[in-house]
């Protein structure tokens, strides 16, 4: 049975199942109803559990749910900071620690008990519109558990895949946008030269100034738009151009290195593949991993003390 269908069967139960519940109530007097009951023994200490957990309010609006993440939530158990004996452990905690694995249980705590007593805040978070008495009623399976050691190997070694995973996606998405800059310049009877990194630029005027190094204050102008043409940003059409710091990472990458090419007064066109922009960023028509077009003039380079 997937999250999803457990969660909305234990909400449904937790309306419906009458005289044969099976109640039980913790050391301070919280009810917690047991939808089923794992086989095994109580929490080892020291150990990282596994939840698949929901909380709503009183009127059904989820505060939280481990299924927005598409995995169970991870939280490591201590007997001594939160197990049966320990003396502020919240009520939180108080009802886990009573647990074993592959139990699928219901209970209900104040608003009080949950941000207050359990999470250490100082009131009840204004946004969720809750008074301290409010109702919040929480769906727990306790899924599974590891030990220590072994969620730190099973996290090092998930972060090894996941940035494999990613490397081998960044190296596919390289290869296609140089092929896409490519057919753009193409299509559009351009001449540019790619340096090392994937950036493309066309040198209009080179400029007869100096080149900014390190540190620099630059002034520029310039026009953004997508291969298609929709332009994003301008400062011309502003009317004010803009300035930054040049070679500290202060702009985009592919601005760094552009700029590095110009001399004072130059004026250029750069193309820039997603790992040189924005990335996975998203504003307004530029959308992850969008490569961009720049149309820039250096107007300015001040040195800094």
């Amino acid at each position: 049975m997937n999250f999803s269908s457990l969660i909305s069967l234990l909400i449904l139960l937790s309306f419906i199942i009458c005289s044969c519940q099976d109640i039980t109530k913790t050391k301070s007097g919280i009810e917690v109803t047991y939808i089923e009951r794992g086989q095994e023994s109580l929490l080892p200490d020291s150990c990282v559990l596994f939840l698949n957990i929901q909380y709503v309010d009183d009127n059904g609006k989820e505060l939280f749910s481990s299924q927005a993440d598409g995995r169970p939530l991870a939280l490591p158990y201590r007997a001594a900071t939160w197990g049966i004996s320990a003396p502020h452990a919240g009520p939180f905690y108080e009802v886990l620690a009573t647990c074993k694995i592959q139990d699928s249980i219901q209970f209900t705590l104040t608003a009080e008990q949950l941000y207050i007593k359990t999470f250490n805040l100082d009131e009840v978070p204004k946004e969720l519109s809750l008074s301290d008495s409010s109702k919040i009623n929480f769906f727990i399976a306790v899924d599974s558990q590891m030990t220590e050691t072994n969620f730190r190997q099973f996290t090092e070694q998930k972060a090894l895949r996941d940035q494999a995973k990613f490397q081998k996606e960044e190296d596919e998405r390289k290869i296609l946008q140089d092929s896409l800059i490519r057919q753009y310049l193409e299509e559009q009877g351009i001449n540019a030269t790619r340096t090392e990194s994937g950036l493309w630029y066309v040198i209009k005027e080179q400029g007869t100034g100096a080149k900014p190094v390190e540190n620099d204050l630059i002034t520029i102008h310039y026009r953004g738009s997508l291969l298609d043409g929709t332009m994003f940003d301008s400062s011309y059409e502003k009317g004010e151009p803009v300035r930054f710091a040049f070679g500290v990472r202060d702009v985009l990458k592919g601005w760094d290195e552009g700029f590095e090419l110009l001399n004072l007064g130059g004026k250029a066109m750069f193309i820039l593949p997603s790992h040189l922009a924005n990335g996975s960023y998203s504003d307004g028509p530029i959308k992850p991993y969008s490569i961009l077009r720049y149309d820039v003039e250096l107007l300015e380079i001040t040195k800094r003390d």
